[in-house]
């Protein structure tokens, strides 16, 4: 089965509270190197695009981009719309492999997606066939769990039924460098709030939650740390 589509099954399984939220929004790690690493008038792939917040972000800054998607999400009607475009000019339904030419993109977003699938070399190869240039990444980060567990805490990414792959920054490495990917550059995204995540679930009343939050955050004892890695790589000749 091919490696993308296998999730189509699995994915029935996962909180479809979590699924709706794909892609909804900008993270501002991810945004910030997206910026960075792309260009005006670049044609952008956004791999796994969710709502497609990432599409119409890049077509408001002048670039080109469309994003694909295992699952239609009725989201991209509205984004297209808003941006005057027609839905199947940014966004389509497809599996791997990919229907477009070798190179037909200048770069490759892949936010949150390899975790899902059942073969990663072949995802991350078909991403660099397509690809002229950058790959810019984003895996949920199992060393993270270190840090939670003294809180008494765990992520979602463990109990999530279509994540099929967990990796660190050094199993992420050697995965990118046997896909023909070579990273320049490693960073975190998706910072997680432990002060707030902890008070919440306190009981007592809301004003005398707020304040020990903030009394918390502005004492620096808890360090916040990302849920993810991100990186930059470059297609290797």
């Amino acid at each position: 089965m091919r490696a993308f589509e296998h999730t189509v099954r699995q994915r029935g399984q996962m909180d479809p509270a979590l699924w709706a939220r794909w892609g909804a929004a900008l993270e501002s790690n991810r945004w910030a190197l997206v910026l960075q690493k792309t260009r005006e008038g670049e044609r952008i792939l956004d791999f796994g695009c969710g709502q497609g917040a990432y599409v119409e972000a890049l077509i408001r800054h002048r670039r080109e981009a469309l994003g694909v998607d295992i699952h239609c999400y009725e989201e991209w009607r509205e984004r297209a719309a808003g941006l005057g475009r027609a839905e199947a000019d940014l966004f389509s339904v497809t599996g791997t492999p990919l229907p477009f030419m070798d190179g037909y993109f200048s770069g490759v977003l892949a936010f949150e997606v390899l975790e899902h699938c059942a073969d990663p070399l072949a995802t991350l190869g078909e991403l660099r066939r397509v690809s002229q240039r950058d790959l810019l990444l984003s895996v949920p980060d199992c060393e993270t769990n270190d840090n939670l567990h003294q809180y008494s805490l765990a992520r979602a990414h463990w109990t999530d039924l279509t994540h099929r792959n967990f990796f660190t920054r050094g199993s992420l490495d050697t995965t990118l460098r046997g896909s023909g990917w070579a990273p320049v550059w490693y960073g975190e995204a998706y910072r997680i709030d432990l002060n707030a995540c902890f008070w919440e679930y306190v009981r007592l009343p809301r004003l005398l939650r707020r304040l020990a939050r903030s009394m918390f955050r502005r004492s620096g004892l808890v360090r916040d740390p990302y849920s993810a890695i991100l990186v930059h790589a470059e297609k290797v000749p």
